[in-house]
């Protein structure tokens, strides 16, 4: 079991690394990539892998279900990130809440 877990995730990072975040889909030409994070955003019923990409002043979602559509990444202005509550499980740090409003 603990071999076909590892097997699953080497396959899922390479498919990952295979869509990097394009420079061409942040909003402004001038706008530099300052983080690059591979992560889950966890809703309600609802696990979707993705990147987040943090830029001098937005916060980009970019899910992997659709890596090719511009149309379906998620943004926020920094400004408007009202908290960010680390989330842990078992002592462990395992995720961010994000609040925006």
């Amino acid at each position: 079991h603990a071999e076909h877990q590892t097997m699953i995730a080497m396959i899922a990072h390479h498919r990952q690394s295979l869509y990097p975040f394009k420079s061409m889909f942040f909003d402004d030409l001038y706008e530099r990539e300052c983080g690059n994070f591979v992560v889950d955003m966890v809703e309600p019923l609802v696990n979707l892998p993705g990147r987040i990409v943090v830029s001098e002043n937005k916060l980009y979602f970019h899910p992997f279900n659709n890596a090719f559509s511009v149309a379906d990444i998620l943004k926020w202005k920094l400004e408007c990130i009202t908290q960010v509550i680390c989330r842990t499980y078992i002592l462990q740090d395992v995720g961010l809440e994000i609040f925006v409003k």
